[in-house]
């Protein structure tokens, strides 16, 4: 498609948005030219081979099977378009499930209705035939009015239906897949779907998945397969028995001990909360029959003491004691969210009336709880969501405001923070700069929203990943992107922003900067500018004597700025400037400096864990002692063991510390063959492209050539 979606039109739908792209095609809001409904349209990508595009029409064939259950999302059309085909859907613009999780947590009741709703869908399904194989909360959807509908079919497969994956091949998502389908190798049944859905209700439950990511997708199919998960109420405690024993049950080894049917599932599910509603309202007659009685009695006791004569002399008795008959453990009538003035403005008014609200807050005096705290951060974030998904000229001012009301909560509460809502950001600044036309007024244009829009990330300092803003940096200076002259103040205000929210630029990417337009006086336009004046630092394990001169210069350099600047820095910014200097350092200085550093890189900076296990790995001698070895190894793995996959594949368009435009491979790939992990080295060595293959070849350090050689010999 064109970079420019402005008057495009697909069969009866005109292109308003994308909403996102991912390897086999993208997806956008449209609207329908004469009935105006808005959709959601998925354009399977043009280079798609004759399996995914078979895979894409079945589909489309499911989805006709599955009639309008109310939480399944529906299909309205399918076609072909310019060679392409396409399926218009459901429109849910208020998130995901997975969404939901990361910005508070989903309660205990709102998880079981939830699971019912999903439930009662896959029955649904599995009536008509159909495995969806793919359940996992990024698949589950809101409508605006909060309706659940379960969506991508794209793995689901029809009973007596072909398949399309090659036996003894794993498809699916590790962390909710059942262990069936991750050994691959037996037949799939409904079971499959109750054993997901038990991981989803395990995930909103305790906030985390049965099983967690480990140094590798393998070694977690492992776990799936054969590790029983820890045991729910371990993780949460004060569960109803109940739930905890159904979610187990769904989440058997054996498909046969499961719940045999989904419907099973959602009644009960039903039974907790009918159990929860009838012991509540046991409670409450208790407490007014109580309430009853001590009244009759306080009339009873009241009449008496108005009747009775006095006793004699009781003038002259002193009052009795004053007892204070509050335990210290009396319950205590919880107060009302200080903040749900403004939380209801969030929901629906507009700037000036969120802005009072804002306003008459007193946060300086404020100490909000944690569920105060979660119910302000979901207002916030969902209102600014819909606001960066609008389609609009300018970063809309309320977008801003719950830019700050985020980093007002997540600066107190910082387990409330996540990547989604700032990565939602920078996804849409990358779509606007992507489809920017080649004429300065559209650039302006894309540079009103996209500049304010990191400047607010900025400000409050928003946690967002480091490889989505390297790839919206790249858009801006790669000279295919954002191009004139004229804009090159605004676009250096970008960069500042992106890098001192943690994006780790290479030193190829200074280079592309002009000098005369960066000030000295700002720590990260001179950080930029160091880069830009020195050479990049290189793997020379005999280095000329005007190299190590070079070197040594760049290194005083970068001591000097973080002498100048560390307190001031943000510290994403502040961790990327320092392992560039840890890396011109050397000797025993650099392997402590690395380990004092590696524990303050948070998981949203893959990019910059995996420079870091490079520099680990790539500086040791031939023959390194063993006591070095062993902690660059152990660092190293520390760093990848964390990052998400997803990120170490889109890693390899942009670069890090080096000039090579792979090098973030490059570390994982070398991190696999020091810890000895051939399995996961050959795997993520055959998704990459040949030019890694030759770099990881160039670039192994000496002491790792012979395990190259055993990985490559399996």
């Amino acid at each position: 498609m064109s970079s420019s979606f402005e008057d495009r039109q697909i069969g009866a739908y005109r292109i308003e948005d994308r909403l996102g792209k991912g390897t086999f095609g993208s997806v956008y809001r449209v609207r329908h030219v004469t009935t105006q409904a808005v959709r959601a349209l998925k354009l399977l990508a043009p280079t798609s081979d004759a399996t995914e595009r078979l895979r894409f029409r079945r589909e489309a064939e499911l989805h006709a099977r599955l009639d309008q259950h109310p939480n399944v999302l529906r299909i309205h059309e399918a076609g072909e378009w310019r060679g392409q085909d396409y399926l218009v859907l459901d429109y849910a613009p208020a998130g995901t499930l997975g969404d939901l999780m990361k910005v508070g947590g989903v309660s205990r009741e709102h998880a079981v209705k939830i699971g019912i709703d999903i439930a009662h869908a896959l029955q649904h399904l599995h009536d008509n035939g159909v495995l969806h194989r793919d359940l996992k909360p990024a698949n589950v959807l809101f409508k605006q009015d909060g309706r659940l509908l379960i969506a991508d079919f794209g793995l689901a497969r029809g009973t007596g239906t072909t398949s399309l994956t090659a036996s003894g091949l794993v498809m699916g998502s590790p962390l909710y897949m059942s262990p069936e389908q991750a050994d691959g190798k037996r037949e799939l049944t409904p079971a499959t779907d109750i054993y997901s859905l038990g991981t989803v209700l395990y995930s909103m439950l305790s906030g985390q998945p049965p099983f967690r990511k480990t140094s590798s997708v393998l070694s977690l199919l492992e776990e799936v397969i054969h590790d029983p998960p820890p045991p729910l109420n371990s993780v949460a405690p004060d569960l109803d028995p109940r739930l905890v024993k159904l979610v187990h049950a769904c989440l058997a080894k054996d498909p046969a001990q499961r719940p045999q049917r989904a419907d099973e599932v959602a009644r009960a599910l039903q039974e907790t909360i009918e159990t929860e509603e009838a012991s509540s309202g046991t409670r409450a007659a208790l407490v007014a029959a109580a309430v009853g009685l001590l009244l009759v009695a306080g009339a009873v006791v009241a009449g008496w003491l108005l009747n009775r004569e006095p006793a004699p002399d009781a003038a002259d008795e002193p009052p009795p004691p004053v007892v204070d008959t509050a335990g210290p453990d009396e319950p205590v009538a919880p107060r009302a969210n200080p903040a749900r003035a403004l939380i209801d403005e969030l929901r629906e008014s507009t700037l000036e009336d969120v802005e009072r609200a804002w306003r008459e807050l007193p946060r300086e005096d404020l100490e909000l709880t944690l569920e105060e705290a979660t119910a302000l951060s979901r207002a916030a974030y969902e209102r600014g969501r819909v606001l960066t998904s609008a389609r609009g000229r300018e970063f809309p001012p309320l977008a801003t405001l719950c830019c700050e009301v985020l980093g007002y909560v997540w600066a107190a509460h910082p387990e409330l923070a996540t990547v989604s809502f700032g990565d939602a950001v920078i996804v849409e600044a990358v779509r606007r700069a992507e489809a920017t036309a080649e004429t300065a007024a559209a650039e302006a244009a894309t540079l009103d929203w996209v500049e304010p829009a990191c400047t607010a990330l900025a400000a409050q300092g928003l946690p967002v990943t480091d490889v989505e803003a390297l790839e919206l940096l790249d858009l801006l200076w790669d000279g295919t992107g954002v191009r004139f002259r004229g804009h090159t103040k605004r676009r250096v205000q970008i960069l500042v922003s992106l890098l001192s929210l943690g994006a780790l630029p290479g030193a190829d990417f200074a280079s592309r900067l002009p000098r005369d337009e960066l000030q000295r006086s700002d720590p990260i336009q001179r950080f930029m500018l160091v880069l830009n004046e020195s050479p990049a630092p290189m793997v020379i394990y005999e280095p000329s004597a005007r190299i190590r001169d070079m070197v040594e210069a760049l290194h005083r350099r970068l001591s000097d700025l973080l002498e100048d600047y560390r307190d001031s820095l943000p510290i994403p910014a502040r961790n990327a400037i320092e392992l560039w200097w840890i890396q011109v350092s050397v000797g025993e200085q650099r392997m402590n400096a690395l380990e004092e550093l590696a524990p303050q890189i948070p998981a949203y900076q893959p990019r910059l864990r995996c420079a870091a296990a490079l520099v680990a790995l790539w500086y040791l001698e031939e023959e390194p002692p063993p006591e070095l070895l062993e902690r660059a190894t152990e660092l190293a793995r520390r760093m990848v063991e964390s990052v998400d996959e997803r990120w170490i594949l889109r890693a390899a368009r942009t670069d890090t510390i080096s000039r090579s435009d792979s090098e973030t491979l490059i570390g994982v790939l070398l991190t696999y063959l020091a810890v000895e992990d051939y399995p996961a080295f050959n795997r993520l060595r055959a998704a990459c492209p040949r030019s890694v293959h030759v770099a990881v070849s160039d670039q192994c350090p000496p002491w790792l050539k012979g395990r190259l050689d055993e990985a490559l010999g399996q």
